[in-house]
């Protein structure tokens, strides 16, 4: 025997779900809304990107820079033959430049110079284009050049002897054929504080590298 139906109140209504055109229309809401904030996400993202020079493929950003920096550097040193300088003309290494003697690949050596242009303006340095605030890397023999790192707040090289004792003075023949160790240290920043973007500064220290891999008591 069947049972009766349930019977309702008065007043009562028969519970009942959502309609297939109010689901649609709830969902194409929702995308919308979903749409727009992201959107706004990642235009604010490339935006970000873009101020801090870091989301272009031309302006690799500041831990890329260091790097290929301490990449150079590190090689170079641990393959020359010395420090270049000379007394006529007159050039010695200095905090902001100094020039290596590194083997070539034809027979003899050649002199690769490591430069910081510590102004803001661009500057001719052995034939090259030099922006401000850059440290570069100039092989004086096929005048090529390879920015290393930008955006530069300091930018320094050190000198030591065979007893790790840092140099002061470039003046003196007999001195300079001492060095033994070469380090860099650099700072870096990019952004603006305006719109508060300015990045925290990025420091780049090498250790004290032996030059040509020589013992220092030789």
């Amino acid at each position: 025997m069947t049972p009766p139906a349930p019977t309702l109140s008065p007043g009562t209504r028969p519970a009942r779900g959502f309609t297939l055109v109010e689901v649609l229309i709830g969902m194409t809401l929702a995308l919308v809304m979903i749409g727009a904030v992201l959107t706004t996400f990642t235009f604010l993202g490339r935006s970000f990107t873009r101020t801090l020079g870091i989301g272009i493929a031309n302006q690799p950003n500041l831990e890329i820079q260091g790097r290929r920096a301490l990449g150079y550097f590190t090689n170079d040193v641990r393959t020359a033959a010395s420090v270049y300088w000379s007394t006529s003309p007159a050039y010695y290494p200095s905090s902001t430049e100094f020039t290596l003697l590194v083997p070539d690949p034809t027979g003899g050596t050649r002199r690769v110079t490591y430069y910081y242009n510590s102004s803001s303006a661009t500057v001719i340095y052995l034939s090259c284009s030099v922006p401000g605030k850059t440290l570069v890397r100039i092989d004086q023999t096929s005048s090529a050049m390879t920015v290393l790192h930008t955006n530069l707040l300091t930018c320094s090289f050190s000198y030591y002897d065979s007893a790790t004792t840092p140099y002061t003075t470039f003046s003196s023949s007999s001195y300079l054929n001492g060095i033994k160790q070469v380090a860099l240290l650099l700072t870096a920043q990019v952004g603006s504080s305006t719109n508060r973007t300015l990045s925290e500064i990025y420091t780049v220290a090498s250790p004290r590298l032996a030059i040509g891999n020589k013992g220092l008591l030789q």
